[in-house]
């Protein structure tokens, strides 16, 4: 066999082991999934009549709407919030503009020197070359 044909029956059989063990952790999570609830399903509130029943199933959709409720006023006011903070943002960006100072003219020695500083900061994290 040659290097790599070796090579890729070491990759193939490593990909098939890795999906292998994905395969049987997906397979123990479904079945712990159904474990527990079985488990859950024992161990809860058992009701011997109707009418109680009944009641639970309202409270159930009493509380679920007060909670959809409270939710949907919690992302109107985050709607709220958001609108004023863009006005804001956008009225001081405005009033930044009129106060900063005009843009000063820049010298060439600071430019000459921000270049060095730059090459030699390029330099020290660059390969050397060959053969020094």
């Amino acid at each position: 066999m040659s290097e790599i044909t070796r090579a890729l029956w070491i990759t193939l059989i490593g990909m098939g082991l890795t999906f292998l063990g994905i395969l049987i952790i997906w397979g123990m999570m479904i079945l712990f999934v159904k474990w527990m609830r079985a488990e859950g399903n024992k161990e809860g509130p058992e009701t011997h009549s109707g009418s109680d029943q009944e009641i639970v199933s309202s409270d159930l959709k009493l509380k679920s709407i007060a909670v959809a409720t409270a939710v949907a006023r919690v992302w109107a006011l985050r709607r709220q919030a958001v609108a004023a903070a863009v006005s804001i943002a956008l009225n001081t960006g405005a009033r930044i503009e009129q106060i900063q100072k005009p843009k000063e003219e820049t010298h060439a020695w600071r430019i000459v020197h921000r270049m060095s500083q730059i090459n030699a900061r390029n330099q020290a994290f660059s390969r050397k070359p060959r053969g020094e």
